[in-house]
C-alpha cells in the first residue's frame, strides 16, 4: 500500500459468517468503516461495484485453495484488482501486506504477523523468555510462534502439573534419582525448562532422532549453559534397535512422526530401546527421577522397550495420549499389555490443570480406543 488513509472503507465478503466477530477481535475499529457486508453470490455480483470501498475483505475457510481460486476467478470477472482483495483470515496475506497489516491489525493476528516478519528470509530464529533462549527453525509455525507470541515456554503449565503430581504420587521415590529423561525432545523446550525452572538438581538425558531437531537441541543446551549436565542422543526410542523412517512436518517440527506421514519429507533414523540403552551404560532405574514421553503416536512401542525399567523403578512418567493413532497403528493391545502389568491408575494432566484431578483405573484407557483423531492429551501414570 503506497499511502495509508486515516479511515479505510472495507467491503466484507462473509462466506463463513464470522467476519464481524473476526474484525472485532483483530482489527482496530477506529481505522476502518464497513462500506458493505455481503453474504451471498447474488450480493457479490449485484453490489460489489455499486459501493465505494478501498479493500474487499474476503472470509473463506483457511487452507481451501480450490475455493480461493474460485473466488479469485469471480473477482477477476468483476474487474476487481487482486491487490484490493484481502483474504483476511490468512496470515500470509498480512505478511505480504506489511503496511496495511501494521496499520489495521491488533491482538493475536498482529502478534502473529510480527513473528512471521521476524522469520522472513531466515533459516533460523531465536527467542528468549523467562531467561531461557532457544534457537528454532524459522519454518516452525507452532512451538516457536506460540512462545514468541505469548512469552511463555511451550508446555510450561503441563510441566508444572507433572512436577506436582510427581511429588504427590511418588514422594519418597526418585529422591536419589539423577536424570530427567526426555523422549522426543525436539529442540529442548521441555528438558531445558524443567532443568532451569522446576528441578535444578536433575541432569538431562534427551533423545531426539531427527537430525535438524537434534542439532538445535544440542545448540540450545549449549546456549543455556547446560553442556555439563546434559546428554543429547540422536536416537529414536523403540522396543528394539534398528532403523525406521521418520516423516517430517516442516511447519511443526514437534509433529515429526514414525507413525504417520505429516509431510513429503522423511529421513532414516536409528532406534534403540530404553532398557537396552540404560543397560549398556550401567544406568539403573533408580537413577531416573522423571520420564517424559512425547513421540507422536509411537508411545506404546517406546513403553514396551522401557518395560523392565518401568517395572523395577518408581518413576513419575508423563505420556502423550494419542488413542486414535495407537488404535490406527494396531498398538492398543501392546500398550495395555505393558501398562496393565505395571500401573494401577492414571491422571489426565488437563484435569489436573483445571483443578479436577481424578485417579482413573488404568483399564479405562480402553474406553478411548475409538476416540477421534483430534483427541490428544497428556496422562500421568500411577503405580
Amino acid at each position: 500500500m503506497s499511502r495509508v488513509c486515516t479511515r479505510l472503507k472495507i467491503l466484507i465478503w462473509d462466506f463463513q459468517g464470522n467476519a464481524l466477530e473476526w474484525l472485532d477481535e483483530n482489527v482496530d475499529g477506529g481505522r476502518i468503516s464497513v462500506a458493505g457486508h455481503l453474504t451471498g453470490i447474488d450480493d457479490m455480483l449485484r453490489d460489489t461495484m455499486s459501493v465505494d470501498w478501498d479493500y474487499l475483505f474476503c472470509f473463506i475457510p483457511s487452507g481451501q485453495e480450490e475455493l480461493r481460486r474460485k473466488f479469485d476467478g469471480i473477482f477477476a470477472q468483476l474487474g476487481i484488482a487482486r491487490e484490493q482483495v484481502v483474504y483476511a483470515g490468512e496470515l500470509e496475506e498480512w505478511v505480504a501486506r506489511n503496511d496495511l497489516g501494521f496499520y489495521l491489525l491488533k491482538g493475536d493476528m498482529r502478534k502473529r504477523m510480527e513473528v512471521w516478519n521476524e522469520k522472513r528470509n531466515k533459516e533460523y530464529v531465536a527467542c528468549t523468555l523467562e531467561g531461557i533462549s532457544y534457537i528454532a527453525s524459522s519454518s516452525d509455525r507452532v512451538i516457536l510462534d506460540s512462545m514468541a507470541m505469548y512469552g511463555e515456554n511451550w508446555a510450561r503449565e503441563e510441566m508444572q502439573a507433572f512436577y506436582r503430581l510427581a511429588q504427590r504420587y511418588y514422594p519418597a521415590d526418585g529422591a536419589g534419582g539423577r536424570f530427567f529423561i526426555d523422549i522426543g525432545a525436539n529442540i529442548g523446550t521441555t528438558c531445558i525448562y524443567f532443568k532451569k525452572k522446576i528441578d535444578t538438581g536433575v541432569d538431562i538425558l534427551a533423545f531426539e532422532p531427527e537430525e535438524k531437531n537434534y542439532r538445535l537441541l544440542r545448540a540450545n543446551l549449549l546456549l543455556n549453559g547446560l553442556e555439563g549436565s546434559a546428554v543429547a542422543e540422536n536416537y529414536g526410542l523403540s522396543q528394539e534397535s534398528g532403523q525406521k523412517t521418520i516423516y517430517i512436518n516442516p511447519q511443526n517440527p514437534g509433529g515429526n512422526s514414525v507413525v504417520f506421514a505429516s509431510g513429503q519429507e522423511s529421513e532414516e533414523i536409528q532406534m534403540v530401546s530404553l532398557d537396552g540403552y540404560l543397560s549398556e551404560r550401567g544406568i539403573s532405574a533408580d537413577a531416573i527421577k522423571y520420564l517424559w514421553i512425547d513421540t507422536e503416536g509411537f508411545e506404546p512401542i517406546v513403553l514396551k522397550g522401557a518395560k523392565n525399567t518401568l517395572k523395577s523403578g518408581n518413576i513419575p512418567v508423563l505420556v502423550e495420549f494419542n488413542p486414535y493413532l495407537w488404535n490406527d497403528a494396531g498398538y492398543y493391545d501392546m500398550l495395555m499389555d505393558t501398562l496393565s502389568g505395571i500401573y494401577r491408575e492414571f491422571v489426565f494432566i488437563e484435569e489436573a490443570l483445571a483443578g479436577e484431578e481424578k485417579l482413573r483405573p488404568i483399564e479405562e484407557i480402553w474406553q478411548y480406543r475409538d476416540a477421534p483423531r483430534l483427541f490428544q492429551q497428556d496422562i500421568f501414570l500411577v503405580k
